[in-house]
């Protein structure tokens, strides 16, 4: 997953905008929309749904991140169409669960964030929108 922000976007050269940011904002939009109608089969929500809550602390139900990825569809057509395995998946769903609760990226290790202070208040916005985690801070 690529995400620039509009200040380093525009800090880019044309030339960079037009072969190699847009091609791959294309891609990604042709990918989304060609799979748009297609939901991730039980085995990969299963998946997702312990690597959420292995990495978060959040229990959600099937029913629960389908309506979380119905919001995201570049996610859920990642998802449907390759593994939990992937990285990149991962890294889309984690970034539409950190984006749904809070309105933000899913940390990395790049970051400089206390992970153990961005996971409480996942967890803690988690719960205030009516979700279950494993451990009540």
């Amino acid at each position: 997953m690529f995400v620039i922000s509009p200040s380093d976007l525009c800090k880019k050269s044309l030339e960079f905008l037009e072969q190699t940011y847009l091609p791959m904002q294309k891609a990604s939009c042709e990918f989304a929309l060609a799979h748009s109608d297609n939901i991730p089969y039980p085995a990969e929500l299963s998946a997702a749904r312990n690597g959420i809550c292995t990495a978060s602390g959040i229990l959600l139900s099937e029913a629960q991140l389908l309506d979380i990825l119905a919001l995201y569809p570049v996610a859920r057509a990642k998802l449907t169409a390759f593994s939990w395995e992937d990285t990149e998946v991962q890294g889309v769903v984690l970034d539409a669960i950190a984006d749904f609760f809070l309105s933000s990226t899913w940390p990395t290790f790049g970051d400089l964030v206390d992970h153990d202070a961005y996971f409480l208040r996942l967890r803690k916005a988690a719960k205030f929108l009516g979700h279950s985690v494993l451990v009540e801070d």
